[in-house]
């Protein structure tokens, strides 16, 4: 049995398709922002558990707690952009053997306005992942810090 499906029908249901297969991606791309943002956290965490002595020196002779934020804040944010580069690196080369896989040399592509969008997402992940772990670093008492194990 064949079913005959005209031009217009196959358009509209490959669109369909099309939209299904961006919610996936999106959603998929949604839980991996969030699960690196907690591993930013993590990292982040151990770092200040690992230099409670150092901030707590630092606190000591003056430091202020603007200083202890920026200085973890700046830490972050350079992990996720360097995770972010390595992301858009493997991209290129997803993209790049996708491309051959297919024989259609630009039918994906990496334009310079996603490029850019990647790179200030990593740069926004990694501040929200530093936030919490920068506001403790902060709050640290330096003579409960400098007696730390």
């Amino acid at each position: 049995m064949t079913l005959a499906v005209s031009d217009k029908e196959a358009v509209r249901e490959i669109q369909e398709l099309i939209g299904q297969i961006n919610v996936m991606i999106y959603s998929l791309g949604g839980i991996a922002s969030i699960i690196a943002a907690i591993v930013i956290m993590n990292v982040m965490f151990m770092s200040v558990s690992e230099r409670t002595r150092e901030i707590g020196t630092l606190k000591a002779i003056g430091a202020t707690d603007f200083q202890i934020i920026s200085e973890v804040i700046a830490e972050s944010v350079f992990i996720a952009f360097m995770g972010g580069l390595i992301g858009i690196g493997i991209s290129y080369g997803a993209v790049y053997y996708l491309n051959m896989l297919l024989g259609t040399p630009g039918f994906a592509r990496i334009t310079l306005r996603l490029f850019v969008q990647s790179v200030s997402f990593a740069l926004l992940l990694g501040l929200i992942g530093g936030a919490l772990p920068a506001r403790k670093a902060a709050k640290l008492d330096p003579i409960t810090a400098l007696r730390y194990e």
